[in-house]
């Protein structure tokens, strides 16, 4: 991953989420929702099978992802608590400062970016070291390293659509901690000023990402990544710029891995692909997905609006609501999604219709998430969270699939209050064939999580 903020992109941040951080918000006690708990750190302990797979293998991609938001909303909380006395001026910027240098620390946005791409690959048995752990808090680019060019070769001859889906992983894993944190606000009520700034760091540099390698700086930086890679094998990230990687490999998912060629220093297979190697087709539909990755920024909450209040039409009762647009890369092209948010007293709901596209055209999907309906379990207080998802996307999962397929998945779970602010946790699903942002199996799945929550 290569971390592209510069100090124009750092600027306009501070400029955009001051706006975001220090807009007008519902005051409270007036129209808001009445359970909301604030900071809630959802600690993963479980996740099979991923964990016990291959010996023990963590973090998985839900791990990461949860433990990354438990990350940065715990430290936001913390400096707010210190720094808001001061005035909200002295937060903010606080706040800033944490968020940039948090972003290349373990934890942080490129962290779980990096363990996304880490998960394909463990999902496959192939070992690999996130270069994060290096903690070089300025670094220009981030590997995932100590991967071998047998097991590249090997993943795109047997798994063509997972080694597309391998260099998207990090940008999906970004684009979803910025979804879920804004859930969270949303159905928890969080203040939208200590988190929305990190979510525009996170969205600006995942947008810019895909955007500069659609330009022929693609190709400058990957030549001086070469040159400083030399004929250390491990040393070298296992797919350089991860978009001209990922349209090169959907491009041309029969082509052998080895056809890449010799490295420029003579050993080993040149992993990295340049702007300048891809094709007219190629480059045209990557600089189509940097402005669709547009899409991200729709969102009131990084404007710094909660929610919006209306009246039900079914017997008048108030309702509270709001929406995001995402947009991921795909295995067999991308999708665009839109998110809608939804609470009326108990009643939670988080809907996403999904618009997935390949080279034949769109297909649709739709996912729906019950969040926390209050149930009575033994006699005692619990709260049930199911989510049931459909879709039609490409039978092999390519770009240019012939052939569709249906699919869906399913997800029960429970939390369990044990303590006045704790709570365990139990999920369990199911999932046919079919790519799900945030699931590192393109191919019929079980899973079985567990954790505790901790209310602060």
């Amino acid at each position: 991953m290569v971390r592209l903020i510069t100090g124009v992109l750092i600027l306009t941040t501070l400029y955009i989420g001051a706006a975001g951080a220090y807009a007008v918000e519902p005051a409270s006690g007036t129209e808001s929702p009445e359970d909301f708990r604030g900071l809630v750190l959802r600690i993963p302990l479980v996740d099979v099978p991923f964990n016990y797979a291959d010996g023990y293998s963590f973090p998985s991609m839900n791990q990461s992802l949860y433990l990354s938001k438990d990350a940065a909303q715990a430290a936001h909380s913390a400096l707010s608590s210190m720094l808001l006395p001061q005035g909200r001026w002295t937060e903010f910027f606080g706040l800033a400062v944490f968020d940039f240098l948090f972003f290349t620390l373990p934890g942080g946005s490129a962290w779980v970016h990096e363990e996304w791409h880490r998960a394909v690959m463990t999902n496959r048995g192939i070992a690999s070291f996130d270069d994060v752990y290096k903690f070089d808090l300025f670094a220009e680019s981030i590997a995932v390293s100590h991967v071998r060019d047998a097991d590249l070769v090997r993943l795109k001859d047997r798994h063509p659509a997972e080694f597309v889906r391998l260099s998207a992983a990090g940008n999906e894993a970004e684009i979803e901690l910025a979804t879920l944190m804004r859930r969270d606000s949303f159905f928890e009520g969080r203040r939208l000023g200590l988190d929305s700034l990190y979510w525009w760091f996170s969205l600006i540099n995942s947008w810019y990402y895909v955007y500069m390698c659609g330009t022929p700086d693609a190709t400058r930086f990957t030549d001086q990544m070469n040159r400083e890679d030399g004929t250390d094998v491990a040393r070298r990230d296992f797919t350089g710029l991860d978009f001209t990687a990922w349209v090169y490999d959907l491009f041309r998912p029969d082509e052998p891995y080895a056809a890449r060629g010799t490295h420029p220093s003579g050993v080993g297979i040149d992993r990295y692909i340049k702007y300048s190697d891809l094709t007219g087709d190629e480059r045209r539909y990557l600089r189509l997905q940097g402005k669709l990755a547009l899409i991200n920024f729709i969102s009131p909450q990084l404007l710094g609006v909660d929610y919006f209040g209306s009246e039900s039409p079914f017997g008048g009762d108030r309702f509270f609501w709001n929406f995001a647009a995402v947009h991921h890369l795909t295995p067999f092209g991308y999708t665009i999604d839109a998110n809608l948010f939804l609470m009326r007293r108990a009643e939670k709901l988080h809907i996403t219709a999904h618009a997935y596209a390949n080279r034949r055209g769109a297909m649709p999907g739709l996912h729906a998430a019950l969040v926390r309906r209050p149930v009575a379990l033994f006699g005692n207080r619990a709260y049930l969270n199911a989510t049931l998802g459909a879709w039609i996307q490409p039978e092999d999962q390519m770009f240019r699939g012939n052939r569709n397929r249906p699919g869906g998945e399913f997800i029960a779970g429970v939390d369990v209050p044990v303590a006045e602010r704790l709570e365990l946790y139990m999920e369990c699903g199911a999932k046919s064939e079919g790519w799900v942002a945030g699931n590192v199996s393109l191919e019929r799945d079980l899973q079985m999580r567990a954790g505790v929550s901790v209310i602060l």
